[in-house]
């Protein structure tokens, strides 16, 4: 499996760096609209399968259509139920740090699991934004303190980060192992 995903990204490298070319070519040339127009071509054959939008919030929409192909690309399930407005008063790189890492720890986690499944919730209700991510996993978490302990070298940061930011907006972070699923929950005053 190792070595098919290994080959997989090296195919998707090569070719990247094929559609590089073309687009390079045309911005060398200056024909932007044309660059652009070959853009979006691509960008089609990437979201065939996810075309649709899975949330309004562009960021957040961004980070639910990678994962999805992620998931995909593995044979995995994904389920998003993600109803955030454009305009809500979190920054988008803030809000991109908090969904990006949780998207990537519930990937990377059930990735590494037989049946690799990852659902995410999102809602603003109460003058709250209220997330939940669950993903399957194998194994136990070893918890430090509050936060799972990380198996990566020097891990363990994102969740950190996810927490300052958090702490910035007056929210919270919910995480918890329910058998062979774990579970982020999220809570920010709007």
């Amino acid at each position: 499996s190792e070595k098919e995903y290994t080959d997989s990204a090296d195919r998707l490298r090569h070719e990247i760096k094929q559609h590089d070319r073309v687009i390079l070519s045309y911005l060398n040339d200056g024909r932007n609209s044309e660059a652009m127009t070959y853009i979006r071509e691509f960008d089609v054959t990437l979201d065939r399968p996810y075309a649709s939008c899975l949330c309004s919030n562009a960021a957040i929409n961004a980070l639910l259509r990678m994962t999805a192909r992620r998931m995909s690309a593995i044979g995995g399930k994904f389920y998003s139920n993600a109803v955030i407005p454009e305009k809500i008063s979190i920054s988008r790189p803030d809000i991109a740090v908090i969904f990006g890492c949780l998207l990537e720890n519930a990937y990377e986690a059930s990735s590494a699991s037989s049946n690799p499944e990852i659902s995410v919730t999102a809602d603003i209700s109460n003058e709250s934004l209220y997330a939940e991510v669950r993903n399957s996993m194998i194994g136990t978490i070893v918890w430090n303190g509050y936060l799972p302990r990380s198996t990566k070298e020097n891990g363990g940061t994102g969740l950190r980060n996810v927490e300052s930011i958090l702490g910035s907006y007056g929210g919270m972070m919910n995480l918890e192992q329910s058998g062979d699923t774990f579970i982020a929950r999220v809570i920010i005053p709007v």
